[in-house]
């Protein structure tokens, strides 16, 4: 910890541990010129953090630790459409869902100062009790070495919108 004219080096044993169980079904369709699979999913995270004191100054805090289990359910689809630019294969890809959270869907923890104080709470992002899962993609076989995919996942909720853009270029050789 770092303040104008205060300095300390905090430290502590402190253990962690996170798990996940999860199983999805699905049931692939093919139609002309589109393969669609719908699905359904369950997945449970758990998170534990174990008791721990700081040591090595004032700021030290100190917490009993802390467990949180969330439950997601998925429905949903994806689909796939093949397509041939001239001598290049492509695939359009993408997923249409639903996601429902509940459990410890508000991430907190409680902490006080290990010199003595009335604890105090921090808390995290909540997780969106239900959101629309948007995913989109490209990928181009530019050649039998070498590939270019594109891909977008979204995860859209009154509460909160999470975005994430990947590209990848592949060469094997």
């Amino acid at each position: 910890m770092l303040f104008p004219a205060f300095s300390e080096s905090l430290s502590a044993d402190m253990s962690a541990r996170t798990g996940q169980v999860f199983g999805e079904a699905g049931y692939s369709l093919a139609f002309p010129g589109v393969e669609v699979e719908p699905f359904a999913g369950l997945a449970y995270v758990d998170v534990h953090l174990g008791s721990f004191t700081e040591a090595g100054g004032l700021a030290a805090l100190t917490s009993a630790g802390t467990d949180a289990g969330v439950t997601y359910s998925t429905l949903g689809a994806r689909f796939s459409v093949p397509l041939t630019l001239g001598t290049m294969s492509a695939d359009i890809r993408g997923l249409l869902g639903w996601q429902h959270a509940f459990g410890d869907t508000t991430p907190q923890m409680s902490f006080a100062f290990a010199s003595g104080s009335p604890a105090f709470s921090v808390a995290g992002v909540p997780i969106a009790s239900d959101a629309a899962l948007v995913e989109a993609g490209l990928d181009l076989n530019l050649s039998a070495n070498a590939g270019l995919s594109v891909f977008y996942a979204g995860q859209l909720a009154s509460s909160q919108t999470t975005n994430m853009v990947k590209g990848t270029f592949s060469l094997r050789f």
